[in-house]
């Protein structure tokens, strides 16, 4: 320890001067570090960076001439802390090169190694060393403040920002608001220096008036004309307020949208049931008029019959019948000749001239408007002759049967004519009757690209 008193007191008090400044840097540093929440370890070690420096401020450096401080001395073992913590950080981060030399100053330092032969000059060294230390720490730590903008500007930011936000301090009370969350709680007739949980809870009234809720924390409002979403969290540290206007309209858009899909979709269903109903209908008509049709050919063929065979054969009866079986559907592709053969059995004539279409469709309409003139020819007319041309031109195909006898004072469209009419048009073509010299047409055009 005489070491140190042997300097010269100019040397001393410069000592002391540069060990002062640097502990004044360090607090500054530990200062700055626990405000701005920089990380834990590393305030905690240039907090003990700076207990040492004041220790050996004091006990190594003093202005008067004083050796009895050998028991002070030892106060220098608080040098072990920034030892430890500086392992610490050296294990966990790796930063080696720095750390390493701070550890081999803290130990230089230690006070047992006072008995090094011109320690004091080893002290001074070492102390150099600290000061570029410090400096260093200053620095970085100058550096990082620089950065941080001023309250003002931040102040002005948040005034410019599009959003409303106020900040709320420990004791329920607002700090800051910027401009459009104040003239928002003001629509509310809300005041500034409100307590944010009396300010909560009339946002929540508002919104339960004029709004609805999003969530616990999160709330929409609607005032003149605009709608706003105030948020917060708990505890209240801060509220937030954005413009969703639009958003809002969307969401309304939408909801207005749904309501008419689901009318439509109630429209679609009764109108889906309607045609259903109609094509049941449709299709019992057409059932309806497919018996009908065979029923009063069979029931003409038998009248005929019993009228031209007085011989009673039955069994010959009961097999030209067989040919006009009724069924529920029209069977496909009816053969035209047997129709021929059964009313030649009769005494009916049923000429067909001209060539018969190969296509199916075409050959069973032809086949239903034989079948239906020679019914209506031998029911009404009491004609024995149906002549049936089948004749082309450029664009139709044309079938006409004509027959003669009793002609009737008007014509009418009934349930077999209706029928027949019906699949006509369903090809695109038109059924035609009149009477003509004495006898009757039923003229059936077909366009030749259904033929």
């Amino acid at each position: 320890m005489s070491e140190i008193f042997a300097l010269p007191s100019s040397v001393r008090l410069v000592t002391f001067i540069a060990t002062m400044l640097v502990s004044a840097a360090l607090l500054f540093c530990a200062v700055y570090g626990a405000l701005g929440r920089r990380k834990p370890l590393h305030v905690a070690y240039v907090s003990s960076l700076f207990a040492s420096m004041l220790v050996m401020t004091v006990t190594r450096t003093p202005l008067l001439e004083n050796t009895n401080l050998t028991a002070a001395t030892y106060v220098n073992l608080i040098l072990l802390l920034p030892i430890a913590l500086a392992i610490f950080i050296l294990i966990r981060e790796k930063r080696y090169y720095i750390l390493i030399a701070d550890i081999v100053w803290c130990i230089i330092n230690l006070p047992f190694l006072t008995v090094i032969p011109h320690f004091a000059y080893v002290q001074t060294a070492s102390i150099v060393y600290i000061i570029i230390r410090a400096v260093l720490i200053a620095k970085i730590t100058l550096d990082s403040l620089s950065l941080y903008p001023g309250r003002l500007a931040i102040k002005d930011s948040l005034d410019r920002t599009a959003d409303g936000i106020a900040f709320v301090n420990i004791f329920g009370r607002i700090t800051y608001l910027n401009t459009v969350i104040k003239w928002a709680l003001a629509d509310m007739e809300i005041s500034s220096y409100t307590r944010a949980k009396n300010i909560v809870d009339r946002i929540k009234s508002y919104a339960a008036n004029d709004g609805r809720k999003v969530s616990d924390y999160s709330y929409i409002v609607n005032l003149n004309g605009k709608s706003y979403r105030f948020a917060f969290d708990h505890p209240i540290s801060q509220i937030t307020c954005v413009d969703v206007t639009e958003e809002e309209a969307l969401v309304k858009e939408t909801e207005r949208n749904k309501l008419l899909l689901e009318k439509a979709n109630d429209d679609l269903s009764t109108a889906l049931s309607a045609i259903e109903s109609i094509q049941k209908s449709r299709e019992l008509v057409s059932v309806k008029g497919h018996i009908h049709d065979d029923l009063a050919q069979r029931l003409s063929i038998l009248h005929m019959f019993i009228l031209n065979d007085t011989s009673g054969n039955l069994r010959q009866m009961k097999d030209m019948l067989s040919t006009l079986e009724i069924t529920s559907t029209p069977q496909q592709a009816p053969n035209l000749d047997d129709l021929i053969s059964v009313l030649a059995s009769i005494g009916v004539n049923l000429n067909v001239n001209g060539e018969i279409p190969k296509d199916e469709s075409i050959r069973t309409i032809i086949y239903k408007l034989a079948k239906e003139a020679s019914t209506n020819a031998i029911k009404h007319a009491k004609s024995q002759a149906i002549n049936v041309n089948i004749t082309r031109d450029d664009q139709n195909l044309v079938i006409a049967a004509t027959n003669g006898g009793i002609m009737p004072s008007s014509i009418s469209f009934g349930n077999g004519l209706n029928t027949l009419k019906n699949e006509a048009e369903s090809l695109g073509g038109t059924l035609e009757a009149s009477i003509t010299a004495g006898q009757f047409h039923l003229v059936l055009t077909l366009p030749q690209t259904q033929a």
